[in-house]
């Protein structure tokens, strides 16, 4: 962020971020980043850490419940409204295994103090755009509370949770988030005009390891 506000970005500069806090960032991605001395983002849902149970939305994938034919595009607003009639209406089960799939406090610690920056990521996972402001709000913004407490680090990036602008987040949701944060990523590829430091592009890999 410093070297875009001071446009001195080198040619073919990167960012590399990790979603969702999963054990695997730490022990197979990490080990193999600082051999390369790459740093890195982590935007992490706070509801998961230390959790037996899975975030919600991790409950709907492991109940196959948003791969199906019925399922809305990824990317659609009608994504959301699925999401959310689906947790209100279904009575999910998983393993709770949320202690062994997710990064507890001690190993945020550990990857925050050898480099990687700890983001906010809002609570729950929650598609923000199919909940009222006030909620987004405590979405977005206990989330940053609890990680700068546990931290001991203020928190300045945000990553919208599933990050399609216009469906997943809208203009209530900016306005939140430039409040409380210097930037936040997105999940889509476009860029905007003009350049808008909180709806930063990504370009996701997940098509090349889950092919």
């Amino acid at each position: 962020m410093a070297a875009i506000h001071e446009r001195r970005v080198p040619p073919n500069a990167v960012a590399i971020t990790f979603d969702d806090g999963f054990r695997d960032t730490l022990t197979v991605a990490w080990p193999m980043m600082k051999e390369f001395r790459l740093p890195a983002v982590l935007f992490m849902p706070t509801d998961a850490i230390e959790s037996r149970e899975m975030l919600p939305l991790h409950k709907l994938y492991y109940n196959n419940l948003l791969s199906g034919a019925d399922a809305p595009a990824s990317n659609s607003r009608e994504r959301g409204e699925f999401i959310q009639r689906l947790l209100r209406e279904t009575q999910l089960t998983a393993p709770r295994v949320g202690h062994e799939l997710y990064l507890n406090w001690d190993e945020l610690r550990t990857l925050q103090a050898e480099g990687m920056e700890i983001g906010g990521h809002t609570c729950s996972h929650a598609w923000l755009a199919a909940l009222p402001v006030e909620e987004q709000r405590r979405e977005i913004v206990e989330s940053k509370i609890v990680l700068e407490k546990n931290l001991g680090r203020a928190v300045g990036s945000f990553a919208y949770p599933f990050g399609y602008s216009g469906t997943s987040f809208t203009e209530a949701t900016l306005a939140i988030v430039r409040q409380h944060f210097v930037a936040a990523v997105a999940s889509t590829s476009e860029t905007t005009n003009p350049f808008d430091v909180h709806r930063l592009p990504r370009h996701s890999i997940n098509t090349f390891y889950s092919a």
